[in-house]
């Protein structure tokens, strides 16, 4: 659902079950702006994915190459990384990054194994584990709040496949 100021992002944790695997139909929402003070700032909008290398032949008999594609289920898709710019306006930047940081990387104890949800484009995607933070501004000033703008980066070992 829209807020009138920005648009909600929604991660998803899966429960981890004792064996350290975990239960996929058991899921908990954390909605960034709510949790962290971080709203996403860009969503890329990739659904379409990049093709996997097929095999080919490339015979010096024929022209071109003879292509071998799968019978069935289509041409399969190679895992996918995603670039997502959050901000974060706090009275305590550090504080809530470092939370934030914890939650990506599993250090909460809720396990490193994610999903989201991404309101204004509809995007969701599960299975994804945090790769990397990259910080681009960091306003901080007396009297008002922290403003911190950074891109975090995801592996997504299976491309998105639902909007």
């Amino acid at each position: 659902m829209k807020n009138k100021d920005y648009y909600k992002f929604n991660f998803l944790k899966y429960k981890v079950l004792g064996n350290g695997d975990y239960d996929l139909s058991s899921v908990t929402e954390y909605e960034t702006n709510s949790h962290w003070n971080i709203v996403c700032k860009s969503m890329p909008f990739d659904l379409i994915g990049e093709a996997k290398d097929l095999l080919t032949i490339n015979s010096p008999s024929i022209d071109g190459v003879k292509v071998f594609t799968p019978k069935e289920g289509g041409i399969p898709l190679k895992h996918q990384e995603v670039d997502i710019e959050f901000v974060c306006c706090s009275d305590d930047a550090r504080r809530d990054m470092l939370r934030f940081r914890n939650f990506l990387i599993g250090a909460d104890e809720k396990g490193a194994l994610m999903g989201f949800k991404e309101e204004y484009t509809g995007v969701n995607a599960n299975f994804i584990i945090y790769k990397s933070f990259k910080q681009e501004i960091y306003h901080r000033r007396e009297g008002i709040n922290d403003i911190v703008i950074f891109t975090v980066s995801f592996l997504l070992p299976k491309p998105i496949n639902n909007v």
